[in-house]
C-alpha cells in the first residue's frame, strides 16, 4: 500500500501532466526547440530533480569531509586522569532523591554510591560489587573562585569555602574533590535545513562531535557526519520515511565516542 502511494502520483504526473504541459503549454507559447527542451527537462525532474541533486551533494560532502578526524593526543597522565575521572569512581547508584540529596547538591557536594572491589560476572558488560566493597561517597563540586563572595550572593553555594563549611556541620566522609577537566567532548546534532552557513541543501543535516580544550578551544578531534533526508516528494507521500534514508561518516558504526581513547588514553581502562 505505501509503495503504491509513492509510486502512483508519480504515473500520474508522468503520463498525464507532463503530456499536457508540454503540448498545451511550451510547445504553443515556447518558439526556440532548444528552449523547450530546457523547459521540459526542468519540468521532468520537477518531483525528483532535488532528491537527485541532494543525493550527490551529500555524498560529496561525506567523501570530503565525513569521518573521525584526529589531529592531538593527550601524553599528559593527570590530564588523562582527569578526563576519565567518572571512569575510576565506579559509580553504583545513582538513584539518591531525597531532602538530603538535594540539599548537599545544592552546595556542590553530590552524594554517590561507588565499588572499591570491582568483580564481574559471566554477563559481558555486567558489574558486580563485592561484599563489603559498597561505600556511600561525596563529590565535591566546588569553585575556588567563588570564595570571594559575600554569602547572599546566589553563586556563594558554588564556592569551596561554603563547601568545606557544610562538610565540617554535617561531619561528611569520603568527600572526594572533582577535577576541573581541561578537555571536554562537545556534541552537535544539527537539525536540517538549520544551520544555512553549512546547510546549502535544504534536505542535508550534520552531525558534529568535538574533543576539545575548555580553556583555548582548541580541537583535538573531530567527527563529521552527514545525513540524508530526500527530495520535496520523498518526503511528502513516502509513508515509511520517518527518518534520514542514508547517513555516512562513522567508522564500523563507531563515531567519535568510541575513538576517545585514542585521542584522550584512559587510564582506568584495565583497572577495577
Amino acid at each position: 500500500m505505501g509503495l503504491i502511494i509513492l509510486i502512483v502520483p508519480l504515473l500520474i504526473y508522468y503520463a498525464i501532466l507532463v503530456p499536457i504541459i508540454k503540448k498545451g503549454i511550451i510547445d504553443k507559447v515556447v518558439e526556440s526547440k532548444q528552449k523547450r527542451m530546457i523547459i521540459l527537462l526542468l519540468v521532468m525532474l520537477f518531483p525528483v530533480g532535488d532528491h537527485i541533486v541532494g543525493y550527490i551533494v551529500y555524498k560529496t560532502l561525506c567523501f570530503t569531509n565525513g569521518g573521525v578526524h584526529i589531529y592531538k593526543t593527550v601524553t599528559n597522565k593527570q590530564e588523562q586522569l582527569d578526563y576519565w575521572f567518572y571512569d575510576g569512581l565506579n559509580v553504583f547508584d545513582n538513584s539518591y532523591d531525597d531532602k538530603e540529596y538535594h540539599f548537599f547538591a545544592n552546595n556542590g557536594l553530590v552524594k554517590r554510591g561507588i565499588c572499591t572491589n570491582l568483580l564481574k560476572d559471566g554477563n559481558v558488560g555486567e558489574r558486580v560489587c563485592a561484599k563489603g566493597g559498597f561505600k556511600i561517597v561525596y563529590l565535591n563540586y566546588c569553585n575556588s573562585k567563588y570564595d570571594s563572595l559575600p554569602k547572599d550572593d546566589p553563586n556563594y553555594h558554588r564556592s569551596c569555602k561554603n563547601a568545606e563549611e557544610i562538610i565540617k556541620q554535617y561531619h561528611l566522609k569520603n568527600v572526594i574533590k572533582v577535577p576541573k577537566r581541561k578537555y571536554v567532548f562537545y556534541t552537535n546534532a544539527l537539525e536540517k535545513g538549520m544551520d544555512r552557513e553549512i546547510f546549502l541543501f535544504p534536505f542535508i543535516s550534520k552531525d558534529i562531535q568535538k574533543i576539545k580544550n575548555i580553556k583555548t578551544g582548541e580541537v583535538l578531534a573531530k567527527y563529521i557526519g552527514f545525513a540524508f533526508w530526500g527530495g520535496w516528494y520523498i518526503n511528502l507521500f513516502n509513508p515509511y520515511h520517518h527518518g534520514a534514508l542514508s547517513r555516512c561518516g562513522k567508522r564500523d558504526k563507531k563515531d567519535l565516542y568510541d575513538y576517545q581513547t585514542r585521542v584522550i588514553p584512559n587510564p582506568y581502562k584495565n583497572k577495577n
